[in-house]
């Protein structure tokens, strides 16, 4: 049995207190205690969908699972913060779960031990089949949420039913005595009555790129979506390939190197794609841009397998012309030059720079590495984004 259904795996963290209400209640979170937000909390918990699975890692104890994700993402206020004197800490971003469809609740954990570092249980004692994102983790140890890509989750899930019991049943506790999960005798229900209110309020300012980050949300909560903001970002990664993994900013090396996207799809043939995404609110290009894309390129293509890996580079578009004259760092750098398409130099130059950057990634050679892209985005006055346009 593995995890078949194409859909995100991840890993929450939690201590044994927090443990048993998730349990109880059948809902999971994440946040940094005592903040109203915590963008980068948010845009990880934005990467969950309907029917994911879900495993949880108890700190100092081990790993138990299985468990689906049953509705989107919610926030809950950081006031009156729903059960927060039985968590013992606030949780601002949530979700509800319900017993894993096709891969059962276990009652045993396994050890970081037996899942990440038992050499048998590496297969063929291949880089291939180690697990990278959870070793990768700890060198950002204070992440709540982690989503493993597919290759990692197959082998995930094959360790951890190795001499594990299901339990049948749809409550459950945790008994920290004995380090296991049991049948409750009592059912818990969750009874915070806006919780489908939350859920349409956390995507209230979904759309408007001020920062980096927003734009990050907005890829993670709308990427393979048939919507507004999923259809524009097709241009980038097209809606007729199924998701199967979105990680947002993917440690990548033991320097924690971080690359802000990293999405892996499958296409109509069963084609496996790996899109790397770097990310920029500016109209900006430099060598630290073109390291970053071409060393997780030769990560990638030396310690996972995939038929294609997609670089790409998305910047906002630069400003038009100066309102009043004077300044360089715009497109043209009068309104008349608009009107011809004459390119300010500053603008030139980093579009040839960019053009160099493909062709070095080109000569570079790197395994299965697809072209180097560009793209674009342009926003409103409002800064709702209104498009991506490819330029290289």
């Amino acid at each position: 049995m593995n995890n078949t259904n194409n859909k995100g795996f991840h890993i929450l963290t939690v201590n044994e207190k927090t443990f048993d209400i998730h349990l109880k209640y059948m809902f999971a979170g994440t946040g940094r205690n005592n903040y109203p937000e915590q963008m980068g909390a948010k845009i990880d918990m934005s990467a969950i969908r309907k029917g994911d699975t879900v495993v949880f890692y108890v700190e100092k104890v081990g790993f138990f699972g299985f468990f689906q994700v049953s509705s989107e993402p919610f926030y809950e206020q950081l006031d009156n913060n729903y059960l927060e004197s039985e968590l013992g800490r606030n949780l601002t971003y949530r979700f509800f779960l319900k017993p894993h469809d096709h891969l059962n609740v276990y009652k045993f954990p396994k050890s970081e031990w037996e899942i990440i570092e038992e050499p048998k249980n590496i297969q063929e004692h291949s880089i291939f089949n180690m697990q990278w994102s959870w070793i990768f983790k700890k060198l950002n140890a204070n992440r709540g949420l982690l989503t493993l890509p597919q290759d990692e989750s197959i082998n995930f899930v094959r360790i951890f039913i190795e001499n594990n019991e299901v339990i049948s049943n749809n409550n459950f506790c945790y008994d920290s005595s004995i380090r296991q999960i049991k049948v409750s005798d009592k059912g818990f229900n969750y009874f915070d009555n806006l919780a489908v209110e939350k859920i349409e309020k956390y995507e209230d300012k979904l759309g408007k790129i001020e920062r980096e980050e927003d734009l990050r949300w907005l890829f993670c909560n709308e990427i393979g979506k048939n919507t507004k903001y999923g259809n524009l970002i097709s241009e980038i990664v097209p809606l007729n390939e199924t998701i199967l993994y979105i990680g947002n900013e993917v440690v990548s090396s033991f320097s924690e190197t971080r690359m802000d996207l990293v999405i892996h799809t499958s296409d109509l043939n069963n084609k496996t794609k790996c899109y790397l995404i770097e990310l920029k609110n500016e109209f900006i290009y430099n060598e630290n841009i073109y390291f970053q894309v071409y060393k997780y390129s030769k990560w990638i293509s030396s310690y996972k397998i995939f038929d294609v890996i997609s670089p790409i580079l998305v910047l906002r578009n630069a400003r038009l012309y100066p309102l009043r004259g004077g300044g360089k760092y715009f497109k043209y750098l009068k309104k008349s030059d608009c009107i011809e398409n004459k390119t300010s130099p500053w603008y030139r130059e980093i579009l040839s720079n960019l053009y160099i950057a493909k062709d070095k990634l080109i000569q570079n050679k790197i395994f299965k590495l697809n072209e180097f892209k560009v793209y674009v985005f342009n926003v409103e006055n409002s800064n709702e984004l209104i498009n991506f346009e490819q330029i290289v």
